[in-house]
């Protein structure tokens, strides 16, 4: 079932230096993950145990059976949030994404978007508004698509089998950061974001601001847990969803980012020490860099 976003519908993951968390360092290398060793420099989060927002954030997820993140969303306790979208909706960009502010209100939890980064066009979380259904266990998101059909994401939670079922925050500088999510069914997201340059432009053969979808595998190594990465083939992004009906509308993005990402390094593996933090170690040019996160949670 087609499920894309439209002016009424979005989708969301997480978010930025707009999180009011200061940078901590930066890659040799714009097309890899942040490559942060010094854990002095991590960001430092502050505490917010009374956030308004506390409800809806974390990161949900809308599947369906030929798109596994067909809206993932992701919302920080400061009141932003990213979102991404698998499926190509009506006047959108394939492989598009959206970073932005919102608020909640008496009546939804997620309410007057406003994006500071948008290369999804017209297929925008604008005009969302979203409520935490508490009387299901567990909890959903619960908006409705443009059709009027009330849809139901699920929340993305690590657990002890699997700890990387979650959405995390990777840190670059003030202007680039990475988000990754895993599903727990052997998917993941990744985004490279860059606020100082908020389009879909081609750059050294990648593209910022723009999605990667993929495959993983989750192996048990003694005391830590280890996913390998496998990126899907190329997005076509010519095609074009005008209005609903067109040829192009439902077409399943893969991996759009070009040169970014994880389709040109080898070694790939992400460590899950903990249900907090992920280590993800990869070989770039015959070198093993690596790159730290954080779990996108309420604090």
């Amino acid at each position: 079932m087609k499920t894309h976003i439209t002016k009424e519908i979005t989708t969301l993951l997480l978010i930025t230096s707009l999180f009011g968390i200061t940078g901590c360092g930066s890659s040799s290398d714009d097309s890899t993950p942040s490559n942060n060793n010094n854990p002095k420099e991590k960001p430092a989060i502050p505490e917010n145990n009374n956030s308004i927002h506390s409800r809806v954030v974390g990161t949900w997820v809308l599947s369906d059976s030929n798109a596994p993140f067909d809206i993932i969303l992701s919302m920080s306790d400061d009141g932003h949030y990213f979102m991404a979208q698998q499926t190509l909706g009506e006047d959108g960009v394939i492989g598009g994404l959206e970073v932005g502010t919102f608020t909640s209100t008496q009546t939804a939890d997620f309410a007057n978007a406003k994006p500071s980064i948008n290369t999804n066009k017209g297929d925008t979380a604008v005009g969302l508004q979203a409520v935490v259904n508490t009387k299901t266990t567990p909890p959903t998101l619960d908006f409705k698509k443009d059709d009027g059909t009330l849809v139901h994401a699920k929340k993305l939670l690590p657990t002890s089998d699997h700890p990387e079922k979650a959405g995390w925050l990777i840190w670059d500088n003030t202007n680039k950061f990475d988000i990754m999510a895993f599903d727990g069914n052997g998917h993941y997201i990744f985004a490279q974001m860059d606020s100082a340059h908020p389009t879909m432009a081609l750059n050294n053969g990648g593209r910022y601001n723009a999605t990667e979808f993929g495959t993983y595998s989750l192996t048990k190594d003694t005391d830590k847990y280890v996913a390998n990465l496998t990126p899907d083939a190329p997005t076509d992004m010519n095609v074009t969803c005008k209005n609903l009906g067109d040829a192009g509308c439902s077409t399943v993005a893969g991996d759009s980012n070009g040169d970014y990402g994880f389709n040109d390094l080898t070694d790939v593996s992400v460590e899950f020490p903990d249900k907090k933090t992920i280590n993800i170690t990869f070989t770039l040019n015959g070198k093993t860099k690596t790159a730290s996160a954080e779990l996108i949670r309420d604090r």
